[in-house]
């Protein structure tokens, strides 16, 4: 059933964006967000080239129609990120989350959801490099931001904390670790 559904998907996908290549051309931002939906569905199906090649045409046609500081390429460099991330190439996802994290910063300021999103992706990217000062920095900044703007019982708040602890955990800080996992279990059993 599910397979079925996402076939359903990509199939409809690919005829927006033949539809939208046609009626719009090649250098066209809907066409481009045509080609961010179909590579997040490559994503899905595990062919993170495809969905890489993708997510990089889309933020060609996006940074020459609407600049490098829109709100959509920041997007598409956050998408770019997970991928890269996946793919296991942490340079290229850190640089990809620092562009979408900058756009979003500049455009949004520092107190906004979106900006606390990028900066946990460029977190986690930060830890899994072993760039354990920055990652640290990051969260420190994060934890409470999260708080300030979800409340201290949101899901995401829960999923910072917890990602938070396993990076104390590898610093050796396991009294820091143990307050972070102690304080996201709380917030699941509420």
């Amino acid at each position: 059933f599910e397979r079925a559904r996402f076939e359903r998907a990509r199939a409809l996908a690919e005829e927006a964006y033949a539809l939208r290549r046609r009626l719009l051309g090649e250098r066209d931002p809907a066409l481009a967000e045509s080609l961010d939906l179909l590579a997040v569905l490559r994503l899905q199906a595990g062919d993170l080239e495809a969905a890489e090649r993708l997510h990089d045409r889309a933020l060609d046609i996006k940074r020459a129609a609407l600049g490098d500081d829109d709100a959509s390429v920041a997007e598409t460099w956050n998408l770019l990120g997970i991928v890269r991330r996946r793919r296991g190439d942490h340079e290229g996802a850190e640089a990809a989350y620092r562009a979408a994290l900058a756009i979003w910063r500049a455009r949004l300021g520092d107190d906004h959801p979106q900006v606390a999103m990028g900066m946990n992706n460029l977190a986690l990217v930060l830890h899994v490099s072993g760039k354990y000062a920055a990652a640290r920095a990051l969260f420190e900044q994060l934890v409470p931001l999260r708080r300030r703007l979800l409340g201290a019982q949101h899901p995401h708040l829960q999923l910072t904390l917890a990602n938070y602890g396993k990076l104390l955990h590898d610093l050796g800080d396991l009294e820091g670790a143990e307050r972070a996992y102690q304080e996201a279990i709380a917030i699941g059993r509420r």
